[in-house]
């Protein structure tokens, strides 16, 4: 209710006066009124009834970082208490160590690797919001192969580097064969693949048996990283009785390799509105969304540059559309 010097205000649950602030928040549900007398002593009464007891603080999303660290943390960029009508405190806390420089901030500078929580209370209602910065580096799928021929049976042997499995989350191995011998790649058919997701096998060998003398093998490694929520290809052909190892045997056309592995990368980011593509090859459509999940920007073939100066400031989810799959990428509007 809007402050009027001179005014007394009477918050009422029947006839029990609750409060006398012309700010009030309901404990529960129910029936209230408001009475409110002015300087003249005229009096008016408002009726309203509460169906919900609590106040809606928007959610904070995790927050992965690799060697590049966040200016700010939290609701970054636009504060969304900023249009409450009664009193918001926010105490944050890093590691559960209490920081009370940053007492009513929305947003505070980045403290390091960890948990940070913002406990918000709006008229008694307490809410606290939790997220993690967490260490989150693009794996590499890259991995050595080894082709046995010459002996019975031929065997594929696959192993991932050492320095590499740390980043993984789930990864799957993929052979495929083309026996055509016509001097092109494909048509390829699936021989057999393997998928794991314990990280104490991601650093065991894996053998595939049974191969044929004459047949191209492409041998397909597909990462994902859970913090990132993509996925990345690394790919490479073995086979014959010459042994050829190599991502591009015989001087075959890398456009299939190529597509399998094709990232592009987004810049600057965080940005003030205006991104840069690396490589838009292959993109069909490009679609961004805010933190509710909601579209705010929708565009198809698009060029290098990605312009949402038109955004309020904040975290979005970058969607690349490509035939082959999709790319997700998140980025930062971030002005001041």
């Amino acid at each position: 209710m809007e402050y009027y010097p001179g005014y007394t205000y009477q918050w009422f649950q029947g006839i029990t006066i609750l409060d006398t602030d012309n700010c009030f928040t309901p404990t529960g549900t129910g029936s209230y009124s408001l009475r409110v007398i002015d300087d003249n002593g005229c009096r008016r009464t408002y009726s309203f009834y509460t169906f919900l007891s609590t106040i809606i603080v928007p959610d904070l999303d995790e927050y992965p970082v690799c060697e590049a660290y966040p200016w700010r943390v939290g609701w970054v960029g636009v504060n969304p208490f900023a249009s409450s009508p009664c009193p918001v405190s926010i105490e944050w806390y890093f590691e559960g160590i209490y920081q009370p420089i940053y007492d009513g901030e929305h947003q505070i500078p980045y403290l390091g690797i960890g948990n940070y929580c913002a406990v918000v209370t709006v008229g008694g209602i307490v809410t606290e919001r939790c997220f993690e910065v967490l260490e989150c580096c693009p794996p590499n799928p890259e991995f050595s192969v080894t082709w046995h021929y010459g002996i019975t049976p031929y065997t594929i042997t696959v192993q991932n580097y050492p320095l590499f499995i740390p980043d993984y989350d789930q990864e799957q191995f993929s052979v495929f064969k083309d026996c055509n011998n016509d001097g092109s790649p494909g048509p390829w058919t699936l021989v057999e693949f393997v998928n794991r997701t314990d990280p104490a096998t991601f650093g065991m060998p894996i053998h595939f048996d049974n191969l044929e003398e004459d047949c191209l093998y492409r041998v397909r490694h597909r990462v994902t990283s859970y913090c990132r929520m993509q996925s990345y290809v690394h790919t490479e052909y073995v086979g014959g009785s010459t042994g050829i190892v190599g991502q591009n045997p015989n001087q075959l056309s890398l456009q299939e390799q190529n597509q399998q592995g094709q990232k592009a990368e987004i810049f600057p980011n965080p940005s003030t509105g205006l991104f840069k593509l690396s490589d838009n090859e292959g993109i069909q459509e490009l679609m961004v969304y805010d933190v509710q999940g909601k579209l705010v920007f929708q565009q198809t073939q698009p060029d290098y540059t990605i312009d949402l100066a038109h955004l309020p400031d904040g975290f979005y989810a970058l969607v690349m559309v490509r035939a082959e799959g999709n790319q997700n990428e998140r980025i930062v509007i971030l002005r001041d």
